[in-house]
């Protein structure tokens, strides 16, 4: 038998029918799809991986800041309200103690408990609450407003605290009213910031300030008067020291309007002669008299103060009015003049 060879087995082999140019592109598109579902989407998952995870922590750093802020405000505000409730509390206890003051003079007492103590812890609260404000953070628009008006408000009371204190630091000596204006002035000033301050603090600045102690420059200018005298509310001792004193002062400008020197030295104390100048007599302008218009004398009987109108003639006939101030002293049995001086 015949072996077959190489162009007798590919002569006898059976073809398939040739693939048409539509079936290969069907073939070829096929292939491409399977292929597409292959390919991998690493750098997409990738992304929205890295996309998650900065969601995620940028909603935890917002959860955060937001509760941190939050926790903050209603610390600040709760800090806010404790300086005020300490700030009520120390007024009041200032207020009692004041109460008990019937005398000007018992302002100066500096005794265990004394007003004069009082007063400096009632202030020392009021600058230790100041130093805290500034230490108070996170607070909201409102919070912030009420805040503010809380420091000013504290910086004005504090201001009248001061100025009581001078006050009391030399209240025996005081027998001027115009000694009270800087305390007149800064009290009116801290009621005006407590106004300002309830407007707007409104559900933080909950315990109301008695507006008693904007009443001090007026319950001291009442005890003052009572002290120097006014408004005929003399003792009788007082009044034998007023009639004493003027009939001093009198005396005085009785011996100036005579030109005599030494009859103007004998009403001296001993302090004024050494000041005392001779030559006042020597004055081209004549004293013609001279009319009280106001004495003082304090409750103790130290001292007295006499203003009032010195009239003189000039040389060429004309009237002149001045106003002069006397300070008599106690010496022996006699009122004699300490100070004398004209005014304005």
């Amino acid at each position: 038998m015949k072996k077959a060879g190489f162009s007798d087995i590919v002569e006898g082999m059976k073809f398939e029918e040739e693939i048409t140019d539509n079936e290969a592109e069907e073939i070829e598109a096929e292939t491409k799809e399977m292929k597409r579902y292959r390919r991998p989407k690493t750098p997409g998952l990738l992304l929205t991986i890295f996309g998650s995870i900065i969601i995620v922590l940028v909603g935890g750093l917002a959860s955060y800041y937001y509760y941190t802020f939050q926790s903050q405000g209603t610390a600040g505000e709760k800090k806010l309200k404790q300086i005020w409730s300490e700030t009520v509390a120390d007024t009041n206890t200032l207020l009692t103690r004041l109460d008990s003051i019937d005398t000007f003079d018992k302002l100066a007492d500096t005794s265990s408990g004394s007003v004069v103590q009082v007063v400096n812890t009632t202030n020392q609260s009021v600058r230790d609450g100041l130093y805290d404000i500034k230490a108070v953070t996170g607070l909201n628009i409102k919070a912030s407003t009420a805040a503010s008006k809380l420091s000013s408000f504290l910086e004005d009371y504090s201001a009248m605290l001061l100025a009581l204190k001078q006050i009391m630091g030399r209240a025996a000596d005081i027998t001027d009213k115009k000694d009270l204006d800087s305390l007149k002035a800064a009290g009116e000033q801290a009621s005006k910031s407590y106004d300002e301050l309830l407007l707007a603090g409104n559900g933080i600045i909950e315990a109301r300030l008695s507006r008693s102690i904007f009443s001090i420059p007026a319950d001291l200018d009442t005890l003052l008067g009572k002290k120097i005298g006014e408004n005929g509310a003399m003792t009788e001792q007082q009044n034998v020291v007023k009639q004493a004193s003027e009939q001093t002062v009198g005396q005085f400008v009785q011996a100036w309007g005579n030109r005599d020197a030494d009859g103007m030295s004998a009403k001296l104390t001993t302090s004024a002669k050494k000041d005392f100048s001779p030559g006042v007599v020597e004055e081209s302008s004549d004293v013609t008299g001279f009319r009280v218009t106001k004495t003082t004398v304090p409750e103790d009987l130290s001292k007295a103060t006499i203003v009032g109108q010195l009239e003189k003639k000039t040389p060429d006939k004309k009237t002149v009015t001045e106003i002069w101030e006397f300070r008599l002293l106690k010496q022996g049995e006699v009122w004699l003049i300490d100070e004398w001086g004209k005014q304005g």
